[in-house]
Order: structure tokens, then C-alpha cells, then sequence
């Protein structure tokens, strides 16, 4: 039984510290944004040849709001993808800068007519992002000022989109 045990053990190790990279090509988590359309997002990233990565995103967000004197219910479901170009940053190893573009698209459900649609937005990015050396974790920081060309007739066209990412990676 300990035998059993010992053996689990180096096994689990092993098998840790083969993920435990500086460097990682794959990584999948959470996307938490202050965006209009994906407060919460699942999180999708992988280096399509360095220094080059495409992130996606599935997100969502929902409110209960007041308008007009009436109560009601907004929710949206968005799907963004981005490419980003990273930059060392030599004296902290791990971490990098980077910049790129992406696309969003959303749809949004509403009480009223006014708040639901379908709608396409593109954006600038620019960030952050680090790799821990002896766990398999990457944390990301990255601003997304995105313009929105949309049928809602209620909402504005831009949205400065600030996100924090945490994925495991591998």
C-alpha cells in the first residue's frame, strides 16, 4: 500500500511539473470583463506561432434595470476572438505585453424591444499577460475599447472593455 502510494505520488509530480512551464501554448479558464456584453466569459488561448496567439471568448452578463419607469430584464450572450502579438519583457521573466484586434459578436434579450438584437463590434487590445514558472497558470490584464455596430436603440456605441483572465495552462 505505501509502495501504492510513494509511486501516485511521483507519478502526480511528474506529471505537474511537465505543465509547470515559462512557456505554455495552450491555456483554457475565465474571463471576467467590465464590458458591456461579457461580464463573465470562458476563456480559450493558444500561441498560433510565437509571438503570435488567438484568444476566444464565450461570455455572457444580465441585469435587471429601470427605464422609463418600468422594471425589466436584460441578458446577452457574446463570442469574441482576438489576435494578439506578445512582447518579452526581459526583466521579469513570464511576463509579456502584447497588442492585436479582434471581433465581437453578441445577441441580447430583453423585456423590451428596444434592448434586444443582434450586433458586431470590433476592437483594439492591449495587455498583459504572465506565466507562472512552477505552477501551470497564466493571469492576463487586457483593455478592450470596443466599438459596436449594433440595432439597439437604447444603447451607446462604445464600450471600454477592461478584463482580468486567469487560465490553466498547457
Amino acid at each position: 500500500m505505501k509502495i501504492r502510494l510513494l509511486l501516485s505520488a511521483l507519478f502526480s509530480v511528474c506529471v505537474m511539473t511537465s505543465f509547470a512551464q515559462s512557456e505554455y501554448n495552450q491555456s483554457v479558464g475565465l474571463r471576467f470583463g467590465a464590458g458591456h456584453y461579457d461580464w463573465i466569459a470562458a476563456s480559450y488561448k493558444m500561441f498560433i506561432a510565437r509571438p503570435a496567439a488567438v484568444e476566444f471568448n464565450l461570455g455572457f452578463s444580465g441585469a435587471d434595470r429601470r427605464w422609463g419607469g418600468n422594471d425589466w430584464n436584460w441578458s446577452s450572450l457574446a463570442l469574441s476572438g482576438t489576435y494578439q502579438y506578445h512582447f518579452d519583457i526581459p526583466e521579469v521573466p513570464g511576463l509579456k505585453w502584447f497588442v492585436g484586434g479582434g471581433l465581437s459578436l453578441y445577441t441580447a434579450f430583453s423585456d423590451l424591444d428596444d434592448f434586444q438584437g443582434f450586433g458586431v463590434g470590433i476592437y483594439p487590445t492591449g495587455g498583459a499577460d504572465y506565466k507562472f514558472d512552477n505552477i501551470p497558470l497564466n493571469l492576463s490584464a487586457d483593455l478592450r475599447p470596443t466599438i459596436y455596430i449594433d440595432g439597439l436603440k437604447q444603447r451607446g456605441n462604445f464600450f471600454p472593455n477592461l478584463g482580468i483572465a486567469a487560465r490553466y495552462t498547457f
